[in-house]
């Protein structure tokens, strides 16, 4: 099973996955193209079976990864396939710009808030409440 294999999101590739089997474990090292206005998950697939391999973190630019090792056991057999899911739901968050030079009027939210750049600048994304 080990090899290179492309990363989906629906239908389209945004990167790749490096597979090498390490004695009892997998390693698998991931690299894909993302905006980085959402979190994702990298989840890979195989008959009968699906298994969360970590989040993405940036790594430069619009460039994000992960690099992880998996007890073989947990991972089915089969014709793998990989995918990215997102981690925070786009419809119901609300992006917050930060600026230095200004207090942050929003720490008491900060509980369930993850950083974000949007369109260049740097903020907050909230979740909004239900």
């Amino acid at each position: 099973m080990e090899g290179t294999y492309n990363v989906y999101q629906g239908e389209e590739s945004l990167g790749k996955v490096h597979v090498q089997k390490r004695g009892l474990y997998y390693k698998f090292s991931c690299q894909c193209e993302l905006s980085g206005q959402v979190m994702y998950d990298l989840q890979i697939g195989w008959n009968g079976g699906t298994e969360r391999l970590g989040l993405l973190t940036p790594i430069a630019d619009s460039r994000f990864g992960l690099e992880v090792s998996v007890p073989v056991k947990k991972i089915g057999e089969g014709d793998w396939h990989f995918s990215l899911m997102p981690r925070h739901s786009v419809m119901n968050v609300h992006f917050v710009p930060i600026h230095p030079e200004e207090p942050f009027s929003y720490l008491s939210h900060l509980e369930h808030a993850y950083l974000s750049v949007r369109d260049g600048q740097l903020g907050i994304v909230l979740e909004n409440e239900k």
